[in-house]
Parts: C-alpha cells; sequence; structure tokens
C-alpha cells in the first residue's frame, strides 16, 4: 500500500476499500492503524451498488487506456514507459471523467 498525503495535513487520510476477504488482510489494517489512515470496508458483494462510477466513468476510462496503450505497443514491441502510460492516463482520463457522466451515474442510482 502506497504511503498516502491528505491535502490538509490536520486531516487523516481515507482508504475505502471492499469486503472481499482476500483484500481484508490483518498486514492492511495494521498499516492503516500504525499510519492514522481510516479505513471504511464496504459490505462484501455490495460494491456495485456503491459504486456508481464503475459503468458509467471507470469503465470508459479502462477501455480508452487499453485502446490507447494496446496501438502503442503495436507501434513498439518494447514495453510502455512508465512516464508513457502516465501521461496517456492524464489524456484519457479527461475524455473519460465527464461531469455530466459522474452527476448522472450518481443520479440513476439514487445516491
Amino acid at each position: 500500500m502506497p504511503p498516502t498525503q491528505p491535502a490538509d495535513p490536520t486531516q487523516q487520510p481515507l482508504l475505502i476499500m471492499d469486503g472481499h476477504r482476500r483484500h481484508i488482510t490483518a498486514n492492511v489494517i495494521e498499516y492503516c492503524v500504525q499510519h492514522m489512515i481510516e479505513l471504511i470496508i464496504l459490505p462484501p458483494h455490495t460494491s456495485h451498488v456503491l459504486q456508481p462510477l464503475d459503468v458509467s466513468v471507470f469503465l470508459p476510462l479502462k477501455r480508452a487506456l487499453a485502446a490507447e496503450t494496446d496501438a502503442a505497443s503495436r507501434l513498439d514491441s518494447g514495453r510502455i514507459s512508465w512516464i508513457e502510460w502516465t501521461s496517456t492516463y492524464i489524456r484519457v482520463r479527461k475524455q473519460a471523467f465527464r461531469l455530466s457522466d459522474i452527476l448522472s451515474s450518481f443520479k440513476a442510482s439514487g445516491l
């Protein structure tokens, strides 16, 4: 788990995890306690209900990122560098993360 830094140093970071038994381990909980990270564990098998952005935002982001990285890997048989991947992610994120999509997904879910 990478270290986190909240924008306001007086606030504790928040980590929200799904309740899958493989994700919640004693090591994860211990790390959060030691680093003063607030941990919220969602009930198992409910993330599809509680995360309306999965379909409307993250799925298009995942598809756009895959299309871009697949195209880049066809041009060069080597691995995509971290810098190239990051710049690709930033570019496709701007396309996938639209305020109207985010708001409509929460409205459609009733949240």
